[in-house]
């Protein structure tokens, strides 16, 4: 059973399967020349990383704050197919929840991933990640459980939250588990809700997730941190204008600052152990930064991975370069110890 990246999805425009083709050939075919030009010049990053920075760094002065094409989902384009991936689409309480399953588990698993993903509050489907979290379930043996949350601007952080509280209660019965038994992932955008899913759970005396693991996580949604700034012209993926263009349609109203979107803000106490990796060279490295002292004098188990020479949620670019295939390889041991 595959998931179509064609398929509609939350009433947004998603591309022709001619119109994803055209996409992956001129990117493939940008790593191609990139690749040439880059293979006789010494470095200690790898040619596969280097030509994917030059070409992002192009693609980058095209971006611009349009939900048409910021929904487009192009990390699913240009990622591997998985012709065999096994999972379940269920809908509940007007939620599309994907499960994807490990072909080897005969057992009933101990625990549960939930995966809650980027894209700036304001975009990202299962289409973008499918290849993403079935190597993670694949190389754990963990199902992963994937919602689809409500997008902003048409709702608020508030109702993502919701929906997320609302998959965590799904896992539970779905499972047979206890939120204990639950680790959380969440990369960007992703890994704030994760963060204002388990403040809330702590603020209300609630039972918490086993771990969470955060990728490249946006924390201060102001984006006042120095880095922001400081990072500008090093940050490869990212326009900064356009994120924060992009950031304030999730605003709804409130502060850039306030708690109940930005998680830097909210309380650390009580909550799980938490495993960040981020680039050192990203507009949002200060977001982790921040966020791990706060837990750290909050006194939660708190481990960073900082890494140089890479980009904003660079493990999920594992199928490209060996520098984001050992952040990939970083985020699986975390999973299972």
């Amino acid at each position: 059973m595959n998931y179509l990246i064609s398929s509609q999805w939350a009433g947004t425009y998603v591309p022709s399967h001619i119109y994803s083709f055209f996409i992956k050939l001129v990117f493939w075919t940008g790593m191609f020349f990139f690749k040439l030009i880059s293979y006789w010049k010494q470095n200690e990053q790898s040619v596969s990383l280097i030509s994917l920075k030059k070409l992002m760094s192009i693609t980058r002065s095209f971006q611009v704050a349009e939900l048409s094409k910021i929904r487009v989902p192009f990390l699913g384009i240009i990622s591997p197919l998985t012709p065999n991936l096994d999972f379940k689409l269920i809908k509940v309480n007007n939620i599309d929840i994907f499960i994807i399953h490990p072909t080897n588990l005969i057992v009933k698993p101990i625990n549960i991933a939930l995966y809650i993903h980027g894209g700036g509050f304001v975009s990202g489907d299962f289409a973008g990640f499918r290849s993403f979290i079935n190597i993670l379930s694949q190389r754990t043996n963990i199902p992963i459980v994937f919602p689809h949350y409500r997008l902003t601007p048409e709702h608020t952080i508030n109702d993502q939250v919701d929906d997320l509280i609302f998959t965590l209660k799904f896992i539970c019965n779905h499972f047979k588990i206890s939120i204990s038994s639950i680790i959380v992932i969440g990369d960007s955008a992703g890994g704030a809700l994760a963060l204002l899913m388990m403040q809330r759970l702590t603020n209300n005396n609630y039972e918490i997730p086993k771990r969470a693991i955060l990728i490249s996580p946006i924390t201060d949604l102001s984006c006042s941190s120095k880095g922001f700034e400081f990072n500008r012209n090093v940050d490869v993926m990212l326009n900064p204008d356009v994120v924060k263009s992009c950031l304030k349609m999730s605003y709804h109203g409130l502060d850039g600052k306030d708690p109940k979107i930005s998680p830097l803000f909210g309380k650390f106490e009580g909550l799980p152990p938490l495993y960040f990796i981020t680039s050192s060279s990203e507009i949002f490295t200060d977001d982790t930064i921040r966020a791990v002292n706060k837990a750290k004098d909050a006194g939660v188990i708190t481990n960073i991975k900082l890494v140089e020479n890479v980009f904003h949620i660079f493990p999920l670019f594992y199928f490209i370069a060996p520098e984001c295939k050992d952040g990939l390889e970083q985020i699986i041991k975390w999973m299972i110890e």
